[in-house]
């Protein structure tokens, strides 16, 4: 399995999940942006960057504050920076607009 096959799986293993907890979600792909997927429920819009690996040592510094200082989008907009390491999910960031 290639990486770029190895993030997708887990993109679209994060895409369920928001799914099993009432999101309506949408995977960007081919996703080169900042975030991999836009999501919604009846509350309010969800954008989320998702990032995986199998290393011990990552560094998402530049991804991570991309995540932190994006403003571009409605009042109550939530962002979240997720890693999936060695398949343990791991909520890095949330934030609310």
């Amino acid at each position: 399995m290639s990486n770029k096959q190895y993030g997708i799986s887990y993109e679209r293993k994060e895409k369920a999940y928001l799914m099993e907890k009432g999101y309506t979600a949408n995977r960007n792909r081919g996703s080169f942006g900042g975030w991999d997927i836009v999501s919604c429920n009846k509350e309010h819009f969800l954008l989320t960057n998702v990032k995986s690996t199998k290393q011990k040592y990552h560094s998402y510094v530049k991804e991570l504050e991309y995540a932190k200082t994006f403003e571009n989008a409605p009042k109550g907009t939530m962002k979240r920076f997720v890693l999936y390491k060695q398949g343990k999910r791991i909520v890095l960031y949330e934030g609310v607009i």
